[in-house]
């Protein structure tokens, strides 16, 4: 399970210089070319079949999220 349901408030100014908007620092390429939240997939991808993760996040985040993913999203 990735938790990545954040809204990023205390890290918005650097994260913004960054990626040019206020997204969470979970959906910003902080340290290479991925953002955070793909870099923890790629590091978890040995541990367990993709199918299987599960990301939680806010509704709020839904539109973020999905361009983080390789799979489909299921809408509620």
């Amino acid at each position: 399970m990735l938790l990545a349901g954040g809204d990023g408030a205390r890290l918005q100014s650097p994260t913004r210089m960054i990626e040019g908007d206020s997204r969470p620092k979970q959906f910003c390429r902080v340290l290479e070319n991925e953002s955070l939240f793909a870099q923890t997939r790629r590091r978890i991808s040995p541990l367990f079949q993709a199918y299987k993760a599960i990301a939680v996040v806010t509704k709020k985040h839904r539109k973020s999220i999905c361009g983080n993913l390789q799979v489909g999203r299921k809408e509620p």
